[in-house]
């Protein structure tokens, strides 16, 4: 991954100073060295918005994250309540290649990640990050505000499966959790178990 980031690097500058030395021909009062940082910034912030997810660069292995941005919706379930209460949640993921945002809403709780990204544990792409989550007004008897973290597998490019856990200050104890996300609109079955 490390190669391939500074293959990238070495691209977008290059088309930098083309486009830097391009531009000298019609800005000429301005040094080639802001014309060549800009058209670099620029396009440093094009890959790192966009450019990124083009199919061609994980075809030549220069990409290896996926992207995952979009809306997820799946169940969840917690040591916290014996694992006997299955919630839908729904959650943003919004992705770049340098930074990732996720926010997870349930009818419980909402809570959002302070540090995320895609890690490869045992040649499966796993997105990990650290939340910190609140309640929803009326459910502080459920759930307390608290930090934590989760683990997501991807199993497809349709499916995320793992785990949360978070120290519950009332208890006194971990709490653990599963957690299964699809892209799109799932429905939950009675007796439908969380298997990850």
């Amino acid at each position: 991954m490390t190669r391939s980031i500074w293959m990238i690097f070495v691209v977008l500058f290059s088309t930098a100073s083309i486009s830097g030395h391009l531009l000298m021909l019609v800005l000429p009062q301005i040094p080639l060295a802001i014309l060549i940082g800009a058209c670099f910034l620029i396009l440093l912030a094009a890959f790192d918005r966009w450019l990124w997810r083009l199919p061609i660069l994980t075809t030549l292995r220069l990409i290896s994250v996926p992207d995952l941005n979009g809306t997820w919706r799946g169940r969840i379930s917690s040591s916290f309540q014996e694992h006997s209460q299955i919630l839908t949640v729904d959650v943003q993921i919004e992705q770049r290649l340098f930074s990732t945002s996720i926010l997870l809403n349930s009818t419980t709780a909402t809570s959002k990640s302070i540090v995320a990204g895609c890690v490869t544990v045992n040649d499966a792409v796993t997105l990990a990050y650290i939340y910190h989550a609140r309640p929803i007004a009326g459910f502080e008897h459920e759930i307390s505000p608290h930090t934590g973290m989760c683990l997501l597998k991807m199993n497809s490019s349709e499916q995320l499966s793992g785990y949360y856990l978070y120290f519950d200050e009332s208890s006194k104890d971990f709490v653990r959790g599963q957690l299964v996300l699809e892209r799109g609109i799932y429905t939950i079955l009675p007796g439908d178990e969380l298997n990850t």
